[in-house]
């Protein structure tokens, strides 16, 4: 993770915030509260083309910062997602599938 945020962001210090976990079957979304006014939303919504798809939603203040469908071919490397400043500096999501239950 850590060379990960060095090369694609150019951070050399970072703090987690918070770590959380779902098991999403078809059709499920998953709501995770983050703090700051920042609320992150994955759908499952199966396989398509053996990868998994996702909608996923960034809110910040009530606003959408964006929603996008997302492939995560099997096995699946975390994905990183940028989300906005805030006082306590810039958020970085990190994205990771796990397990063939979640997909089907």
């Amino acid at each position: 993770l850590i060379e990960t945020l060095k090369k694609d962001f150019g951070y050399l210090n970072y703090d987690v915030k918070r770590t959380e976990k779902a098991t999403l079957n078809f059709d499920e979304t998953a709501t995770q509260d983050l703090g700051d006014d920042l609320i992150f939303i994955v759908r499952n919504l199966g396989i398509y083309k053996d990868q998994r798809k996702v909608w996923l939603e960034l809110w910040f203040r009530g606003k959408k910062v964006f929603g996008a469908f997302s492939l995560f071919p099997k096995p699946a490397k975390p994905i990183l997602i940028k989300g906005p400043n805030t006082n306590d500096g810039t958020y970085i999501i990190m994205l990771s599938l796990a397990g063939e239950e979640a997909a089907q």
